[in-house]
């Protein structure tokens, strides 16, 4: 007898706008096929083992709360299908702090690139403004770039807590600071 295994993955295109709920293993990947957004009073968690892939130059914006927790061996990748191009990093602008705590954990955030006008031209990876209730922790941040500051990520008047991650092989492209 001959036996044949077919292995089929779901995947879940992600069209741009508001998105909340859970993005589970099983629609993994998740095709982001425009710039999204966590509304406020809202929430978005993403499951371990998840990646996120961008398709083209768009960012998370985060109004209300991200919780992306991988595990040691699940990591949640966010990550860009064209890593020239790159996606636009996750972004906290005057997110309202009577939200929850945003946490990302065991993440890799790859090729993220903050270009375009301000605020965009900041923080590659991630991008802190007037925010702080956020954990960014065992995670890695690697090859993004800012045309101005923050490579890997960058923190405006905030104080979130960023703890135990490697941040490397991020650049910045202009004469400010990393």
């Amino acid at each position: 007898a001959i036996f044949i295994f077919q292995f089929t993955f779901a995947q879940t295109s992600v069209p741009g706008g508001i998105v909340n709920g859970v993005w589970t293993l099983a629609g993994s990947p998740y095709n982001v096929q425009g710039s999204i957004q966590i509304p406020n009073d809202s929430s978005l968690t993403i499951q371990p083992g998840v990646k996120v892939n961008f398709q083209g130059t768009y960012k998370l914006f985060v109004l209300g709360k991200l919780t992306a927790i991988g595990t040691v061996t699940d990591t949640i990748i966010f990550a860009a299908a064209d890593t020239t191009l790159g996606w636009r990093g996750i972004r906290f602008y005057n997110t309202l702090s009577t939200n929850d705590s945003s946490k990302i954990s065991y993440c890799k955030l790859q090729y993220g690139k903050a270009t375009g006008p301000a605020p965009d031209n900041d923080g590659g990876g991630i991008c802190f403004t007037n925010f702080s209730k956020a954990i960014v922790s065992n995670s890695r941040i690697s090859n993004c770039s800012a045309n101005n500051y923050g490579g890997g990520i960058c923190i405006y008047s905030g104080s979130p807590v960023i703890i135990n991650n490697t941040i490397s092989h991020n650049t910045v492209s202009t004469n400010n600071s990393p």
